[in-house]
């Protein structure tokens, strides 16, 4: 990563590497974003800066939806962890980044700053799709990717991951339910949680991704029925803990007890899985 010719022959060193810092903060952030969000890249280089200072605080984020009517604006939670980060890059990156250009007379002052988070590294303008997707791709080529990538194929991700974490959802809440009996009632419920998220407009464009989630979810299986039956054995371990309770509490002698003692002991030490027997 390298500043232009203009930049270099502009800015003294210190500011050639806040420069260079800004803009590196300005790749990371894109690609926690396409990861947290599931956004479209064109809401990428739209998502305002001002309605987004309180949204922040509260781990949520105003994105524009596009391929809907004009002026639409979904407001969605993400991870404390991505609101902090993004919470420095604006207050920290993007304020030392304006400064800078109006300190070499780039631009003469903050009202020349576009209203958005995603902005041009020497005009403060807007940034056009075309421009972050190069970004992105200097970026998979930094990574040594040789394979196409887009910015598109976190979405899909996205979206996949979504499905996967509402159909086991729903199968916690429905113990009867399996990949076999689900109908399509179900999907629908599903799917529509989904699109409420993402804002598609039609929560039925999403079918594709329920042989994704299901494929991706057989992968897994085996973890999922280890899952199941540790916490199986965990709720025995317990409920040997609390019948040695309640044993030790009756009026009977240590000889009398020492044998029914020691079986549940064996049982319980049984059913801790995380002990090397």
């Amino acid at each position: 990563m390298r500043l232009n010719d203009h930049l270099l022959q502009l800015f003294d060193k210190e500011d050639q590497e806040d420069h260079l810092d800004y803009m590196y903060h300005r790749r990371r952030i894109q690609l926690e974003l396409l990861e947290a969000t599931g956004l479209r890249p064109i809401e990428l280089v739209r998502i305002p800066y001002s309605s987004n200072v309180e949204h922040i605080e509260d781990a949520k984020l105003e994105i524009p939806t596009y391929k809907r009517e004009e002026a639409r604006f979904r407001i969605i939670p993400i991870e404390r962890s991505v609101a902090m980060r993004l919470e420095i890059f604006m207050s920290m990156h993007r304020d030392k980044f304006i400064k800078r250009l109006i300190k070499y007379e780039l631009i003469s002052s903050e009202s020349e700053v576009d209203d958005f988070i995603y902005l041009n590294s020497e005009t403060a303008k807007s940034v056009k799709q075309s421009a972050a997707y190069m970004d992105f791709n200097r970026l998979s080529l930094r990574a040594g990717i040789v394979t196409k990538t887009c910015q598109s194929m976190f979405r899909h991700r996205f979206v996949t991951n979504m499905v996967k974490l509402h159909l086991v959802s729903f199968m916690d809440k429905n113990p009867l339910k399996s990949a076999h009996s689900f109908n399509d009632k179900d999907y629908e419920t599903i799917l529509k949680k989904v699109a409420s998220f993402t804002d598609h407009k039609d929560h039925k464009s999403l079918n594709e991704y329920i042989d994704l989630a299901w494929e991706e979810l057989d992968v897994f299986e085996y973890a999922y029925q280890m899952k199941n039956l540790h916490s199986r054995f965990s709720a025995i371990s317990k409920l040997v803990s609390d019948a040695k309770a309640q044993i030790k509490g009756l009026n009977y002698s240590g000889a009398d007890l020492k044998p029914i003692i020691e079986n549940l002991n064996a049982i319980e030490e049984e059913s801790n899985l995380l002990v090397d027997k």
